[in-house]
């Protein structure tokens, strides 16, 4: 069967909404003026289903298709399927009442996916069928698809079946890299992108929103005058093996050097980035004491506003007294909902809160090494985080009591790239996300020749590993079995 188009799916479910709004508000009752309308009990029963498909078809706007077809191949009938008790309990809809309905639960028709439920007219000149786990509805509406039987209760599966065989066929392309399924096997390197002694991709934050990722990073160049400068950058992509050319979102000033953002939060109805400056007007290695965290805004994550910075010291302490701080952080509360968390590096972990993100409260610090990053697991915080070398793991129920978990070291020894220094990880937490189901990890290696070049550029190089429990991690090359994509897991 040729592929549905969209296009000839947008004039189809055009028809179909006609077709069913056509009927009063008040029920959907279909038939076909060459056969009896359907007994009242029977038609009462198809009412609720009808309506329920109704809105299937036309609330969410899935996909709708009407089917006008008057031959179709014979196949041999399967009458055990049994249809649908009368609402007064009274015994079956049968094909001498007009309408019936019939479930897919025992898996009868067995093209079709077990969900499915279909309301038929006598001999199925008018059906409607419905499978809520696609989202779809199919009207049909023509000559019986069995003229040699009495009774159609195989009928779907004769009309419906290459309809689903289509949509298989498009749901294997996008398991294939084709759409937002990830194949993980198709990810044969865990290398993003690879710094070099002109450019290094460094301390990533990432979203994944409409089936996009958006992976957010310092990006570090060296300019035509031979002096770095950091700005933050973005690069997008659906299978996480094909990435958009990084944009620059921040400004070319040595003296802020916006970068190193922390992570993306949903804040009343728009986005939030938070970041930090990392001021080398005099070619410093390392960012100078006036560094400091600020936001952006966005309402569409494409457009960003001017950075703001945050007092994360209080209101009463000037911005000359708050002291150098980087890589900042923000977690809601898991406890108390609409109270924010910024965590940021100085002096070991820092952390304040706000509850509009403007007056911070500043609390504490604990032992901990930069780049913080911060989730909620089984109630539990789960904050990792960069010591000298790999990746470090605390964990606390409370934010003040504190556990140490073994360090990630992931692939290290066998990475030339991150053998001077794996660190800087981030982690999306996308296990309920039935497309991904897995925990995304974006992390920086630093090569031994690129440190030894320049301590902050390190030649670094952006990478991928992920995991089912934020313990055991797995990444491209590492010999461990990974089922190919996230639809199967």
């Amino acid at each position: 069967m040729k592929k549905i188009s969209y296009f000839r799916m947008l004039i189809i479910l055009c028809g179909v909404t006609f077709f069913l709004t056509a009927k009063s508000e008040s029920q959907v009752v279909w038939s076909d003026e060459k056969w009896p309308r359907a007994a009242p009990e029977s038609q009462g029963m198809s009412t609720i289903k009808l309506r329920e498909a109704e809105q299937k078809a036309i609330t969410p706007i899935g996909r709708a298709i009407v089917i006008r077809r008057d031959e179709l191949p014979d196949k041999e009938n399967d009458r055990t399927i049994q249809p649908m008790p009368k609402p007064d309990g009274s015994g079956y809809a049968n094909e001498n009442e007009g309408w019936q309905i019939h479930l897919n639960k025992t898996g009868v028709w067995k093209a079709l996916p077990r969900d499915c439920y279909a309301a038929m007219g006598a001999c199925d000149r008018s059906s409607i069928l419905v499978c809520p786990s696609l989202n779809l509805v199919i009207a049909r509406k023509g000559l019986t698809s069995n003229p040699y039987s009495d009774c159609c209760v195989d009928s779907p599966q004769r009309w419906a079946k290459p309809i689903f065989d289509a949509i298989n066929d498009e749901k294997q392309e996008q398991d294939d890299g084709g759409g937002r399924s990830i194949d993980w096997t198709r990810i044969k390197s865990p290398i993003i992108f690879q710094g070099d002694a002109t450019t290094a991709y460094r301390d990533p934050a990432a979203i994944y929103h409409n089936g996009v990722f958006g992976l957010y990073f310092s990006l570090m160049r060296l300019g035509d005058d031979g002096k770095f400068y950091w700005y933050t950058a973005v690069s997008k992509s659906e299978n996480l093996t094909n990435w958009t050319e990084p944009e620059i979102l921040t400004s070319r000033d040595r003296n802020l050097n916006f970068s190193s953002p922390g992570n993306i939060i949903r804040y009343g109805n728009e986005w939030i980035l938070c970041l930090q400056t990392y001021p080398t007007p005099n070619n410093e290695t390392y960012g100078n004491k006036e560094a400091r965290i600020w936001i952006m805004r966005s309402s569409d994550l494409e457009t960003w506003s001017k950075p703001e910075m945050l007092m994360v010291k209080g209101p009463g302490v000037p911005v000359e007294d708050m002291g150098r701080m980087i890589d900042p952080y923000l977690v809601e509360d898991k406890d108390e909902p609409g109270k924010w968390w910024c965590f940021y590096k100085q002096n070991g972990a820092s952390r304040s809160y706000s509850y509009d993100l403007k007056t911070w409260t500043y609390v504490g610090r604990i032992p901990c090494g930069e780049n913080v990053c911060v989730l909620v697991d089984d109630d539990e915080y789960v904050l990792f985080h960069s010591p000298d070398d790999d990746i470090g793991v605390k964990r606390s129920g409370d934010l003040k009591n504190w556990t140490d978990g073994d360090l990630i070291t992931l692939g290290q020894t066998e990475w030339p790239w991150a053998q001077g220094r794996l660190t800087a990880a981030f982690v999306l937490d996308l296990r309920e996300e039935p497309e991904i189901g897995r925990c995304v990890m974006f992390f920086h290696g630093s090569s031994t020749r690129g440190l030894k070049m320049h301590a902050a550029h390190g030649h670094g190089t952006l990478a991928i590993a992920w995991s089912h429990d934020m313990i055991n991690w797995n990444w491209p090359g590492n010999g461990k079995t990974e089922s190919g994509t996230s639809r199967t897991n």
